[in-house]
């Protein structure tokens, strides 16, 4: 079960709360003061540049997919001059695609292959009559590319994930973090506090590491509102994954109409996919 941040940092606050109160340290020993200075200089070098290149990559996904988010509201827009019959088709390869990367973890992206050759296959078969839409044709193609590349940006990215070696030494280092605090607690009310209140921030660094390097940081702000937007910019009703809802890392408008996606099947398999229409 995966722990969120928030409640990580109340069972911390609560747990070293008993420790600081139940174990008397050695007091401020020397040693163990050059010993926590160390570790705790390391400690922060470390976290600071593990979060500094989870935020970058968290960053550049987050920009790739909003440029893509608005490539889709422009075909749709620009689509119109090949007639209402291309918009519709169009639109409902949009459709397909966007829901397929909601489907799907960020980190499996690659799977929803299909969904986007067919948004591409049908963009390249537009037969353009008119020097007018010759033009919008040459911009469409120019943005079928733009989304082919940032397609193999964002899987690649998905996969830059922290290996089990750094993982290791931030951990590693968070607990000698912890174990000086605590060795060094003398047992007063303003050493307890100050215990409490350090070890709790070291914990909850690490929890913020974990949570910007699987993407799900914040996620509601850089995701799935802009994803709600970009539906109901092609005229479409929003569509959630059942799970994402309960989780409440998205936020739905009261008396919005969306659509919820209720999975029969162990993921990945999307077969049996049920999909109802519902007025939050």
């Amino acid at each position: 079960m995966r722990i969120k941040t928030g409640s990580s940092v109340v069972m911390s606050v609560a747990i070293f709360t008993i420790i600081a109160m139940l174990y008397k340290g050695a007091g401020l020993r020397q040693e163990i003061g050059i010993l926590f200075g160390a570790t705790s200089f390391v400690f922060g070098i470390t976290i600071a540049f593990l979060l500094t290149s989870r935020t970058n990559r968290l960053v550049q996904i987050r920009d790739v997919f909003n440029e893509d988010n608005a490539n889709y509201v422009t075909i749709y827009s620009i689509a119109s001059i090949f007639g209402k019959a291309i918009q519709t088709k169009l639109q409902k390869r949009l459709d397909d695609y966007l829901i397929s990367q909601l489907d799907y973890f960020i980190a499996d992206f690659i799977y929803t292959k299909d969904e986007f050759d067919k948004v591409i296959a049908d963009l390249i078969s537009i037969k353009p009559k008119t020097q007018e839409q010759m033009s919008v044709y040459n911009s469409l193609l120019q943005m079928a590319h733009e989304m082919h590349v940032n397609r193999l940006r964002v899987i690649s990215l998905a996969r830059d994930r922290l290996s089990p070696y750094e993982w290791f030494v931030a951990i590693s280092l968070a607990m000698s973090v912890l174990i000086s605090i605590f060795y060094m607690n003398s047992n007063t009310f303003i050493s307890q506090a100050i215990s409490v209140l350090l070890a709790t921030a070291v914990v909850a660094l690490v929890f913020v590491l974990r949570d910007i390097d699987t993407l799900s940081w914040k996620e509601e702000e850089w995701n799935w509102a802009v994803i709600n937007e970009t539906f109901i910019e092609i005229d479409l009703l929003p569509y959630y994954p059942d799970d994402i809802l309960k989780s409440s890392k998205a936020k739905v408008a009261k008396r919005q109409k969306i659509r919820i996606a209720t999975y029969t099947k162990p993921y990945p398999n999307m077969a049996g996919k049920v999909v109802k229409i519902k007025t939050m």
